[in-house]
């Protein structure tokens, strides 16, 4: 907390000044502490989590409605010829009233702007951006919905002819081209608005309450939708150049409700489906990258164990030769030289590491009282052990010392 701390909190990853701490202090470190304790920490590490789960989930709800709208009315460009169902002429491609479009844009963005204020838990561990995991859960929940008003689209079309199966089961009557588009409307606002609730967790959408934020936009713009559609006050002020809607009859209102919430569970049971999916494809992966690290710290361990024993060897046999008799020197020097000569320079730097002081003080008596440093004993003495016929001496320890330092 005082001036000399300055220059640790600048070079740290993460400084943190604690309150009271000098003005340098405080302007060096990346985080300030406002409270005495440091349990304030805890609490912005938590809070920290759950913004960057609030951010993934309204990205993820953003792109999934994005993927829905707009390929939905992609494919009823496309796919959709009015004339085949009216019979008529003027409405020669398949869309939606720019009234109505309008008002599923606001309303989405007013469930959007929600998210910020919605209960989540913060993780367990520190988080790991994953854009390609959010845009995979974004598209799986937009197909869905998507798919859904499709389908929808073909029931609505269907419904105006009076003969169709499901007017006869719902007592439904035959409906105008018009009311087909607002009950299209319905469906497909519902579906967007309800897939916040699916978007917000990675498990059912049921196992955590929604913040209160949240709730209330979601019911003001299910109510909008619903009146709306059911009521429909705006031909006043559409232009006369396009399709108009029209008001649907609350037996269509209901089903379309029906249609919207089983679809809804639908897309739900999806999600988690591909959530599992991929949290054991990341299970796999952290198992496979643990499995080669525990291989490369094996054989780390291995090679440290080997290049310790060989120095052992070289040591003990260098004691053992400057003490026994020609025979069992040469033996053991033998051994020593074929164990040396294909070592690494591990080796080299274990025996100036573990073996300085012995090794120094043996080469001194060979060389005639010169210590020599532990790095040019290992790299010349022991790297040339040889001996002289009839001799149980090593060589260097007939060699002139001066040249065999140099």
């Amino acid at each position: 907390d005082g001036v000399n701390d300055a220059p640790a909190l600048k070079k740290a990853d993460c400084g943190i000044a604690v309150s009271g701490a000098t003005d340098a202090a405080r302007a060096a470190a990346d985080m300030v502490l406002t409270l005495p304790g440091l349990s304030v920490i805890i609490d912005a590490i938590l809070r920290a989590r759950m913004i960057f789960q609030r951010i993934k989930n309204y990205l993820i709800y953003r792109i999934a409605a994005s993927i829905q709208l707009c390929f939905f009315f992609f494919f009823g460009v496309i796919v959709f010829n009015p004339a085949a169902w009216y019979g008529g002429t003027d409405w020669r491609v398949f869309r939606l009233t720019n009234i109505a479009i309008l008002i599923i844009t606001i309303l989405t963005d007013l469930t959007t702007i929600a998210i910020g204020y919605d209960h989540v838990k913060p993780s367990q561990k520190p988080d790991v951006w994953n854009l390609g995991r959010c845009i995979t859960m974004s598209f799986v929940l937009g197909s869905v919905a998507c798919i859904s008003t499709i389908l929808w689209t073909v029931v609505c079309l269907n419904l105006i002819n009076a003969t169709w199966i499901l007017n006869s089961w719902f007592s439904i009557s035959a409906i105008s081209y018009d009311t087909a588009l607002t009950a299209v409307w319905l469906v497909a606002s519902l579906q967007v608005y309800l897939g916040v609730l699916s978007a917000r967790t990675e498990s059912w959408w049921f196992t955590r309450m929604p913040g209160l934020a949240l709730v209330f936009t979601l019911a003001v713009s299910l109510c909008i939708t619903t009146f709306f559609s059911a009521y429909w006050w705006l031909e006043s002020i559409e232009s006369s150049d396009i399709e108009d809607a029209d008001d649907v009859p609350w037996s269509i209102v209901g089903v379309g409700w029906l249609w919207a919430f089983v679809w809804f569970l639908i897309q739900d049971a999806v999600k988690v489906l591909a959530y599992r999916i991929l949290q054991a494809h990341d299970r796999r992966k952290e198992e496979a990258a643990k499995k080669i690290e525990d291989e490369q710290q094996l054989q780390q361990r291995k090679s440290e164990l080997n290049v310790r024993s060989r120095a052992s060897i070289l040591t003990r046999g260098s004691f053992i030769a400057a003490n026994e008799g020609a025979d069992t020197s040469r033996q053991i020097y033998r051994a020593a030289s074929t164990l040396y000569s294909s070592t690494s320079p591990d080796l080299v730097r274990e025996l100036s590491r573990n073996y300085p002081h012995r090794l120094q003080r043996h080469m001194s008596q060979q060389l005639g009282g010169i210590s020599p440093s532990p790095s040019i004993m290992a790299r010349s003495s022991l790297a040339n052990i040889q001996y002289g016929a009839g001799s149980g001496a090593p060589r260097f320890a007939r060699e002139d010392p001066q040249q065999l330092l140099g």
